[in-house]
């Protein structure tokens, strides 16, 4: 329910992106990373929406990740939960099978050295818990 008066946001006008026209861009022009993109998305199209695909791609190349753990760094704003009272729960700590520690310490590793992850010492911090993909990778929770 939301009450007479209640300000639940604003509107702003937004800033209207406009798109050069020009020759289309060949594959050749494509970004490494979004070469493969381009080629497994581009399979059931006609030659029209291929040329429309790449232009797009093209054109937002740059917001598209262009390794696994590059995520992108938003600092405008600074985000904090009142947890009021409460104290933090206490976890036994989760074994890793001794076939994958190798695995997901080089995972952790990565994920440290790409700033995703950072140590900590807190009550609150908890352990990282890998799920491997069914491609064989991992999604960190």
């Amino acid at each position: 329910m939301i009450l007479k008066e209640l300000s639940v946001g604003t509107c702003s006008t937004s800033k209207k992106v406009t798109v050069k026209k020009g020759t289309p861009p060949q594959q050749e022009d494509l970004p490494d990373h979004l070469q493969e993109l381009f080629t497994t998305s581009s399979q059931d199209l006609t030659t029209d929406q291929k040329s429309k695909l790449r232009t797009l791609l093209y054109t937002y190349s740059d917001v598209f990740a262009k390794t696994e753990f590059d995520l992108g760094n938003f600092s405008h704003v600074e985000h904090e939960i009142d947890t009021g009272d409460a104290r933090p729960i206490q976890l036994r700590m989760r074994r890793t099978p001794a076939c994958f520690v190798q695995e997901e310490e080089a995972h952790l590793k990565k994920m440290l050295d790409a700033g995703v992850i950072q140590p900590s010492t807190s009550e609150w911090a908890s352990a990282p818990v890998l799920i491997r993909r069914k491609d064989g990778g991992y999604a960190g929770a």
